[in-house]
């Protein structure tokens, strides 16, 4: 009888000490704020533009702002004679899918930092080889010209002789 009053006793003691600690003031409220936009970084090349939100940003700027959990949408503008390149979507380095729609590309909403645009631009007309006389080529063109000219006179001379 005395050793199950003594495990009453102890599981009391137990039960009182845990309901004792726990509503005490040892507890730890914890709060977080969730931001209203998160960062992304700017890569833009040169001969362009990006609007974003009505801003235009250009390869002088380095982010943006944007706003959580909202689609967004980068408008690329190349220069007068410039065409857009590629441009690619990335977070913490792994490439994003966008959607592109007339130099419109509309990226899923975002809860996070790490996100990467990166805009090149390309000149519109590729550049085409041309030939480019200089004063020897056109003394061979030249000299070429004359032999063609000679055997054609010397020709025409023979010709004329033999009648």
């Amino acid at each position: 009888m005395k050793i199950k009053v003594f495990f009453i006793i102890v599981i009391m003691s137990c039960f009182n000490f845990t309901t004792l600690y726990a509503s005490s003031d040892y507890s730890t409220n914890v709060t977080y704020t969730i931001p209203a936009s998160y960062t992304v970084l700017l890569d833009i090349g040169k001969h362009g533009k990006v609007i974003i939100n009505n801003e235009v940003y250009d390869y002088r700027h380095k982010s943006v702002e944007v706003k959580r959990m909202t689609e967004q949408k980068y408008i690329i503008q190349p220069d007068s004679g410039w065409q857009i390149k590629d441009v690619v979507y990335t977070k913490n380095g792994n490439v994003k899918s966008m959607q592109c729609h007339d130099n419109v590309y509309t990226a899923a909403p975002i809860q996070d930092n790490g996100y990467q645009l990166h805009v090149r631009f390309k000149e519109k007309y590729e550049r085409i080889n041309s030939v480019v006389f200089t004063g020897d080529s056109i003394s061979l063109l030249i000299w070429g010209f004359l032999l063609i000219l000679f055997v054609f006179i010397f020709q025409k001379i023979k010709k004329h002789n033999k009648q």
